[in-house]
C-alpha cells in the first residue's frame, strides 16, 4: 500500500512539474511573440503592441537637413541645475522642413521645436534643457532627443551627455 501511495504521489509531482513547465513555455512564447510583433513592419513603419503606428507614414514632400552637432557634451553639471543647449538645424533640401515632434528620452530632458516650417537653405533651433534628477547624481548620463520630421528616415536622434555632480549641500551631509 505504501509503495502504491508513494508511486501515486510521484506521478502527481511529475504531472504538476510538467504543467508548470508547459505554462512557463507558453508564457515565454507569448513574450517572444509580443517582441516579434513590435519588430514587425507594416508598410515600412514600426508598430507597437496595440497595432498603432509608432511613427505615422508621411505622404507629403520629403526634405533633408543637417545639425550643427549630433552629440553635445555638457561636461560636469550640478544636480538640479538648468542646462540649456541649442541645436542648429539647417534645411538642406528643396522643400520646407516640418519638425512634427521633438521628444526627450527622459523627463529631465525637455526639447522645444520650432513651430513654423524651416524653409530651404534656412536654419532653425531645437532648444534642449537638461535638468538632472537627484537619482542621476554621481553618474555619467546620456539622453536622447528624437526628432520626427518630413525626412527619410522620419526619426533623427540627437544626444546630450553630462557628468552629474551632487549639489554642494548633499556632499556636506
Amino acid at each position: 500500500k505504501r509503495e502504491k501511495r508513494k508511486k501515486k504521489k510521484e506521478k502527481k509531482k511529475k504531472k504538476k512539474k510538467k504543467r508548470r513547465e508547459e505554462k512557463r513555455r507558453e508564457k515565454k512564447e507569448k513574450s517572444r511573440q509580443g517582441k516579434m510583433w513590435i519588430r514587425e513592419r507594416v508598410e515600412g513603419e514600426k508598430e507597437d503592441k496595440r497595432g498603432k503606428d509608432a511613427t505615422p507614414e508621411y505622404t507629403g514632400p520629403v526634405t533633408s537637413y543637417t545639425v550643427n552637432e549630433e552629440m553635445h557634451d555638457f561636461g560636469e553639471v550640478e544636480n538640479g541645475s538648468q542646462n540649456p543647449f541649442t541645436f542648429i538645424i539647417t534645411n538642406t533640401g528643396d522643400n520646407p522642413l516640418v519638425i512634427e515632434k521633438a521628444k526627450g528620452s527622459c523627463s529631465c530632458t525637455v526639447p522645444k521645436k520650432p513651430e513654423d516650417p524651416i524653409m530651404p537653405g534656412e536654419s532653425g533651433e531645437i532648444e534642449v534643457t537638461f535638468k538632472p534628477k537627484p537619482s542621476q547624481a554621481g553618474k555619467d548620463i546620456t539622453q536622447v532627443v528624437t526628432l520626427t520630421a518630413n525626412t527619410e528616415p522620419r526619426d533623427t536622434k540627437l544626444k546630450i551627455k553630462a557628468k552629474v555632480q551632487p549639489k554642494e549641500e548633499e556632499e556636506a551631509q
